[in-house]
């Protein structure tokens, strides 16, 4: 079997506009389009409109589900009491 012969038993992804990718993760299309071009997501421009696979779409449930929803700021324990408290005023404001 020759490569051009394997190329043709391989399946293509299907091809999703943003709509209907915004449709599958349950999200607004102007959202997911933000998204594309911040390049947080994976996607492709073809023709000047922005398209994605559903290799894409998996990507992207990966990048969502894996980001930890709470950070823990650092502790500054070796801080002296005049900047520890520097420290927690700064860190209420936010």
């Amino acid at each position: 079997m020759t490569t051009t012969e394997q190329r043709r038993h391989i399946p293509p992804d299907e091809v999703f506009t943003i709509d209907e990718a915004a449709l599958r993760l349950r999200c607004s299309p102007t959202y997911y389009r933000e998204q594309l071009r911040s390049q947080k997501w994976p996607g492709r421009k073809i023709a000047n409109k922005w398209r994605v696979t559903e290799a894409d779409i998996k990507e992207t449930l990966e990048i969502v589900y894996s980001d930890p929803i709470f950070r823990p700021r650092p502790d500054p324990v070796s801080a002296r009491p005049g900047t520890r408290r520097r420290y927690e005023r700064h860190n209420r404001r936010k």
